[in-house]
């Protein structure tokens, strides 16, 4: 084997070690996420972990100002979380702060009329990582598929 025939494999054995390494992780589809949720509502923070007030409603009965409980989504109001956005993946990272969310949900069938709306996530992964968007000034951001 000549020393060109020996960089090819190293390199193609490499490069089969990255793509084994990669995994696909849940995200958000768009399309998917739509057509499953009974609501879309665009939301911002509250004071109250696992709380959000209803800024926008896109799809649903929902109103502007209600305030939904979705306690799946109070890890992502973590402050001392980082979350950072790469534009471009030599660039440098920018914080993203979580206030501003678009929210696909699905109501989950309660027994009882008096009891508390229980909302689960409108995705075929059943994760709230893939479930909503963020509005970070004019820019719409989401959760990426690929974890290399």
């Amino acid at each position: 084997m000549n020393c060109s025939t020996g960089i090819l494999c190293a390199a193609l054995v490499c490069s089969i070690g990255i793509a084994a390494s990669a995994a696909v992780k849940p995200h958000f589809l768009g399309r998917d996420s739509a057509w499953r949720a009974t609501d879309i509502v665009e939301v911002e923070e509250t004071d109250i972990r696992g709380t959000f007030a209803v800024v926008n409603v896109w799809k649903g009965p929902l109103l502007s100002g209600q305030r939904v409980r979705i306690p799946g989504l109070a890890e992502w109001q973590d402050r001392n979380r980082k979350i950072v956005v790469r534009d471009d993946p030599l660039g440098p990272a920018t914080p993203l702060r979580t206030t501003r969310l678009v929210l696909f949900l699905t109501r989950k069938r309660s027994e009882s009329e008096s009891a508390e709306t229980t909302w689960i996530p409108a995705t075929l992964w059943n994760t709230w990582e893939a479930s909503f968007v963020w509005l970070e000034r004019e820019n719409v951001m989401r959760t990426s598929k690929m974890d290399l």
